[in-house]
């Protein structure tokens, strides 16, 4: 029953019907609450507890309810660490540790903690770095790992931070590169390359490296290309800005062909909109 609760709450988020989705989440999240009042030592019972508050925080922080929305991941941070401490090899557990604190600190972005963001970030991508020592291949962990420099980046680079925040893109576009080169999730992985390449080159573009910028956004419209997805170019111009494709239009040293104008023109004018649901936790879904 309590499975049936979420997976409906899950089907209705898809569906863009989120009021319906918050009340089948809390009955998911009342049913366990049960079970775990019940048998408080059940690591299941846990586990399935923190799913549930994962899931009703994703809900309520696309619904814009951020205070609701933090007090809940906080609540999954707060048992998932516990879990962790029964026991610290338990890859799974880390692994979810990791998510938590990507969602706290999605919620804090939203909310403008630039600071809580960037530690939260900070500790989610700990967690992933230790896990990828032991299973460096691990395509999951790889893929998490790379939307949270991403997003570890972008606050960075809100903070002033430019040479940090150019590391953080640099680490995530090394490995968007390398699930390209060995995946099978082409139109994914394709689009975050293509982002990832579009953080460098906005970066480079702000340390006045317009050549370098260049570079990278003109490896970002290929990556693109190879998507084939029209909200993969859409969402590339939130990274990008609408001031930033100005600047790279008018004040780049190199002056750019007509083609590259028109993709660049039309990046200006397309998903402007889409900045928060970027960073608003859709790859930390519980």
């Amino acid at each position: 029953m309590t499975n049936t609760e979420a997976r409906i709450s899950g089907v209705l988020k898809e569906l863009g019907d989120l009021p319906q989705a918050l009340i089948h989440a809390n009955r998911a999240i009342c049913l366990r609450e049960s079970l775990v009042t019940q048998f408080p030592k059940n690591t299941k019972w846990l586990q399935q507890l923190t799913s549930a508050y994962s899931a009703m925080a994703g809900i309520l922080q696309s619904q814009e309810f951020l205070d609701d929305a933090l007090e809940l991941a906080h609540k999954t941070l707060t048992i998932r660490a516990q879990l962790v401490q029964r026991d610290q090899v338990n890859a799974a557990w880390q692994e979810a540790l990791a998510r938590g604190y990507g969602r706290v600190a999605s919620i804090y972005l939203l909310r403008n903690c630039l600071e809580e963001a960037s530690l939260n970030f900070e500790r989610a991508s700990t967690i992933l770095s230790h896990l990828l020592k032991i299973d460096p291949y691990n395509a999951t962990w790889l893929d998490k790992i790379s939307d949270i420099y991403a997003q570890f980046g972008w606050v960075l680079e809100r903070q002033g931070v430019l040479d940090d925040a150019l590391n953080r893109n640099q680490e995530d576009l090394q490995i968007s590169d390398e699930l390209v080169s060995i995946g099978t999730k082409k139109t994914g992985w394709n689009r975050d390359l293509a982002l990832a390449h579009l953080n460098c080159g906005r970066v480079l573009h702000k340390q006045q490296e317009f050549q370098l910028s260049e570079i990278h956004l003109c490896k970002s419209t290929k990556s693109l290309r190879h998507s084939q997805t029209r909200f993969a170019l859409a969402a590339s111009s939130t990274f990008l800005g609408h001031k930033q494709c100005l600047l790279i239009l008018t004040k780049r040293r190199t002056r750019l062909s007509k083609p590259k104008k028109l993709i660049f023109y039309w990046l200006i004018r397309n998903g402007l909109n889409r900045l928060q649901t970027r960073y608003c936790g859709d790859n930390w879904s519980a």
